[in-house]
């Protein structure tokens, strides 16, 4: 069974803004399976709603996506407030700001404003690489040790000449982030765009989404020293609003790695307050 839920994750990832449409020889090249394996994979999701087969025999998404994620979409409240607090960074920085989510080792993206020139993959639904994405990058430096390697284990593939393509680079810019509070991304994902990322937190002290401002290269270089603070004070308001109080960490929680999955615990020893 893990094996099918692997193998349809796997075909739903294909679909994007860019490739809506695949076929049966596509998909197994792509995922490196036989056409077999790639037709039973699109026959089950097909049966589900998730994928559906046009009268060419090629496959695009199906209407089940939209329900599950008007479902998904009412089950985060956070973005309503995140979007309020964007919509005012927005107006400040007068370039586009994006809110994202981590997912499979990339940042989604599920918001977006603001008034300055988008990149292509400033749309909602987007899948960023998290190595090489700000958003991903502020996220990642928040995940377990073991999240961190499955990422470098899938392959940092260059996107440019300065994506970071090695597991040393990658590290040492999450904990550059991390003591930072917010990320860079320097046409490490698009030649021409550089981005700055900031996580938030919810009451439990859950890194859960971050905000990005993108713009122009040269626009983001020379305003970096004045995003940052707005940056900053965006994200802090939503984890405000959000119901985190910063501390010293002491009962926050933090990634483990548990019977190989990643879980929100306690440090040994630790408990909340009565």
């Amino acid at each position: 069974m893990l094996s099918t839920l692997e193998k349809a994750g796997r075909v739903l990832r294909l679909f994007t803004a860019e490739n809506p449409e695949w076929g049966v020889s596509q998909v197994a090249r792509a995922l490196n399976v036989s056409k077999g394996s790639a037709h039973d994979a699109l026959a089950t999701l097909t049966e589900t709603g998730l994928v559906h087969r046009m009268v060419t025999g090629r496959y695009r998404l199906g209407f089940m996506i939209v329900s599950l994620h008007a479902v998904l979409m009412a089950q985060t409240p956070w973005r309503h407030v995140a979007q309020d607090e964007m919509e005012q960074l927005a107006a400040r920085v007068q370039q586009t700001v994006t809110l994202s989510a981590f997912d499979g080792g990339n940042a989604i993206c599920v918001a977006v404003t603001g008034t300055g020139p988008r990149a292509p993959h400033d749309t909602v639904g987007a899948h960023l690489p998290a190595y090489a994405a700000a958003a991903g990058k502020a996220m990642l430096a928040y995940r377990s040790a073991e999240q961190v390697q499955r990422v470098c284990g899938a392959g940092l593939s260059p996107f440019t000449p300065t994506t970071l393509t090695s597991a040393d680079a990658l590290t040492a810019e999450l904990a550059r982030t991390r003591r930072a509070g917010y990320a860079v991304e320097d046409e490490e994902l698009l030649p021409g765009r550089g981005a700055l990322a900031a996580p938030f937190r919810n009451a439990n002290g859950e890194v859960i989404a971050a905000v990005t401002v993108s713009a122009p290269t040269a626009a983001c270089r020379a305003a970096q020293d004045r995003w940052v603070p707005d940056l900053l004070a965006c994200v802090k308001a939503i984890s405000d609003r959000l119901g985190h109080q910063p501390g010293e960490g002491k009962d926050r929680l933090h990634w483990h790695l548990i019977d190989g999955e990643e879980r929100l615990m306690r440090p040994p020893g630790l408990r909340r307050e009565p």
